[in-house]
């Protein structure tokens, strides 16, 4: 979609953001003189569409073999020599399992071996050592086997009042020039999962051999805060009634047919967003009551931690299901 919107940009009012554009290559160019008038003299091309495979795009934009030193995405981020520390200062000079001769395949190895954990547990821990490469590369202009124990601690305090530079008020693509890795001061509860993801990177290291100490061991967080649930967050009766009237005021259709099974589902089985939005109708079953199939009926599906959840569904919302 990004490569037939550049391809045509100039037959739109407006461009696209900066923020999620991309150089196209030039095997995605297109001849501007293939182009006709259509019946309202409007111009449009000649010829069948290009078609690109969806996770093309990124690659072409962050530019394999193109590097850079700056805030930039880790893998467009380019190490000088003296900062991938095959001489850190806390290296083990013998053999380690990860076989990583310096920092950056040393992070590559640890992350091969993250890929049992969940898309979001992984997703996770690279935001939080992207944030650390970058800034013991790009800030500190120091290796991350070389990072002492007060290093992390700064490390600590600059999550909670990063720059300017390194901030960006709007989502944006990871190949745009625009991409920052923070959108502003982490509270304690971010700061504490981000360090616990690095702590974790550093143990692991340290076990493999790569390291011969744990700078970030000893390093402390705030403690989290428990606060109690906010009810006023939920719907009132008013809201409530708001939504119904208006609901009711919709027009019989597909439309009406799935804003209730929606509605439904989230009121009245308490899946997490994601949960339901990847629920299909393999995941429904009846119920078994005394090993025998009953009326009721249930969702079966791998929740938060890859556990697994049995939540029962209401007649009412396998109903609207259905109806949907």
């Amino acid at each position: 979609l990004m490569v037939f919107l550049l391809q045509n940009e100039d037959l739109f009012e407006r461009g696209l953001s900066k923020r999620v554009r991309f150089e196209l290559p030039p095997e995605f160019v297109i001849d501007r003189g293939d182009t006709l008038q259509d019946q309202n003299g409007l111009s449009v091309l000649k010829g069948s569409f290009v078609t690109v495979a969806p996770a093309h795009a990124p690659a072409l934009a962050t530019g394999e073999g193109v590097q850079t030193l700056g805030i930039v995405p880790m893998e467009a981020l380019a190490w000088p020599p003296a900062l991938l520390g095959e001489d850190g200062v806390f290296r083990h000079r013998g053999p380690n399992t990860y076989n990583a001769t310096n920092d950056r395949e040393a992070i590559e190895a640890w992350f091969k071996t993250l890929e049992e954990k969940s898309p979001a547990t992984q997703e996770s821990y690279r935001r939080a050592v992207e944030r650390l490469v970058l800034w013991s590369v790009v800030e500190q202009r120091c290796s991350l086997s070389s990072l002492n124990t007060i290093d992390f601690t700064e490390f600590r305090d600059f999550l909670r009042a990063p720059p300017p530079h390194w901030c960006s008020r709007f989502p944006t693509m990871r190949y745009s020039e625009d991409w920052r890795p923070m959108r502003g001061p982490m509270g304690d509860a971010s700061i504490k999962a981000t360090m616990s993801a690095v702590a974790t990177l550093y143990a692991d290291l340290l076990q493999c051999g790569y390291l011969s100490a744990n700078a970030v061991a000893s390093v402390r967080t705030a403690k989290r805060q428990e606060i109690q649930m906010d009810v006023m967050r939920s719907f009132s009766d008013d809201d409530l009634m708001a939504i119904q009237r208006t609901f009711e005021k919709k027009s019989d259709g597909a439309s009406k047919r799935r804003l209730l099974a929606i509605l439904l589902l989230f009121q009245t089985s308490g899946m997490r967003r994601s949960e339901a939005a990847n629920l299909t109708w393999g995941k429904l079953a009846p119920m078994r009551v005394n090993n025998r199939l009953s009326e009721e009926w249930a969702a079966t599906f791998e929740g938060k931690g890859k556990k697994a959840r049995c939540v029962p569904l209401k007649a009412a919302t396998i109903a609207a299901l259905n109806a949907h």
